[in-house]
């Protein structure tokens, strides 16, 4: 009875194990919260008079994967809106807007443009 091989022995071994993993694990989550958070933060919204270009609909480049009641997958590909704007100062700007306001706008349409990185947050357009 020499070398008995206890439970607490046996704890200890796996937490010795265990924990550089949970460690590294711990780590690896607070670096890509960060690198997500500063993605976030990169743009600024910007608003300026803008007038509508074009109007187009691409396909999205990665499809949306959903499963039938069988449980088969079923894959398609979602449209984006884009819709190119022109700048008071000549800038073009090919942006993704929202469903909802591409079946408002028409190429021609003058307003203020408010968008952020590569989306357009609102499009408010000009009464006068």
């Amino acid at each position: 009875m020499g070398n008995q091989y206890t439970n607490w022995d046996y704890f200890k071994e796996v937490l010795r194990v265990i924990s550089p993993i949970i460690v590294l694990a711990v780590i690896a989550a607070i670096l890509i919260g960060v690198m997500l958070y500063r993605q976030h933060k990169r743009f600024k919204k910007a608003t300026a008079m803008a007038t509508v270009r074009e109007l187009k609909e691409a396909m999205a480049a990665n499809p949306t994967l959903a499963r039938s009641r069988s449980g088969m997958a079923l894959s398609y590909a979602q449209p984006i809106g884009m819709c190119v704007f022109e700048l008071e100062n000549g800038v073009v700007l090919e942006l993704r807007i929202r469903e909802g306001l591409a079946e408002t706008l028409v190429p021609g349409m003058r307003g203020r443009l408010c968008y952020k990185g590569p989306e357009v947050v609102s499009f408010e357009v000009d009464k006068g």
